[in-house]
């Protein structure tokens, strides 16, 4: 839970772009995925945590020859601070994420998260260079001595050139690394189909998720980072948190200024009975339907929410009425 005295700014950021950069400091929410409704590494499942970002404005194109294969690159470094209400507070937590556009229909990226620091551990020039290497394990005897928990993978969206209203798209994130590819994976495969209907852009998507690593109450946990990649209790990652899975059909659609978004999911809860899943510390399987409206009324964005689930889960009731109102300047 939040601390009552404790005053946060969600969203509240400072930026300043020099050349080609942009540098902020604040509270940044991020998604990162190719996906619109799931992400396996980093999403807004959580708040955002405090910290700077650097990345770039514009997309760079290689002028090197050997480079130019890559087309246009974008990246994004940031490094952030957890809250102190953790096992080990005031964890550090540093993403990067490098996107490439070789073809026209086809978009790469690589990105990575790393947890390391925090209260009574080192951050010394030997742990911030194990960190950016990627050289967490090789003290499996004392854990202590290792630098920190990371997570990482690569993700595509791609439109097929005999359709262009088609796109495929997929994420795979490792927990551990061998061969210098991520190992212990979990996984995010999905396609979206766009068309006018009643000449109203739609799009309609499926999608499965998969955040079970193939070993029990290891996606998104660390035996050091007893908390894991989590934020205040919430996944950082995939919403669903660890070890479920999730099968969806959605379908989005706009009528009379009037945003439509159904969802429909069937979903495998915390399959292995951990305690550290943040939806229940039991196993559930159910059926949810998300169903949302929202417009823009001037300055005023208004969403209106329901969720309906076959079965209630642990505290969480059947049927969930969410209004939510925000002002933008």
């Amino acid at each position: 839970d939040l601390l009552k005295n404790d005053y946060f700014f969600d969203e509240s950021y400072l930026s300043y772009k020099f050349s080609n950069n942009i540098i902020s400091v604040g509270r940044i929410s991020r998604w990162w995925s190719p996906s619109k409704k799931s992400s396996l590494i980093l999403s807004n499942s959580a708040r955002p945590s405090y910290g700077f970002e650097l990345k770039n404005y514009a997309p760079i194109k290689p002028k090197n020859y050997f480079l130019s294969f890559l087309g246009e690159v974008d990246y994004e470094f940031f490094l952030n601070r957890l809250e102190k209400n953790r096992t080990i507070p005031n964890t550090l937590l540093f993403g990067n994420r490098v996107s490439i556009k070789p073809m026209k229909n086809l978009n790469i990226s690589l990105v990575r998260l790393a947890q390391f620091g925090g209260k009574g551990r080192s951050v010394d020039s030997s742990t911030i260079i194990n960190m950016l290497i990627g050289r967490d394990n090789y003290s499996r005897k004392n854990i202590n001595e290792q630098p920190g928990n990371q997570i990482a993978g690569i993700d595509f969206s791609y439109n097929p050139k005999i359709n262009k209203n088609i796109r495929l798209y997929g994420q795979v994130v490792g927990e551990d690394e061998a061969g210098y590819l991520p190992s212990r994976t979990m996984s995010l495969l999905g396609a979206d189909f766009h068309s006018e209907f009643l000449k109203n852009p739609t799009t309609i998507s499926v999608e499965y998720v998969d955040t079970f690593s193939g070993k029990e109450n290891y996606s998104y946990n660390h035996r050091l980072y007893k908390d894991g990649l989590r934020h205040y209790k919430k996944p950082i990652g995939a919403s669903i948190d660890a070890d479920s899975k999730s099968s969806s059909l959605s379908i989005k659609t706009y009528f009379n200024k009037l945003i439509f978004d159904l969802t429909l999911q069937n979903i495998n809860l915390n399959m292995n009975d951990s305690e550290l899943n943040y939806w229940s510390n039991q196993s559930y399987r159910f059926n949810q339907a998300d169903f949302k409206i929202s417009k823009m009324i001037k300055n005023y964005y208004v969403e209106l929410v329901l969720v309906s689930r076959n079965k209630e889960i642990q505290d969480y009731k059947k049927n969930d009425l969410i209004i939510n109102l925000e002002y933008r300047f």
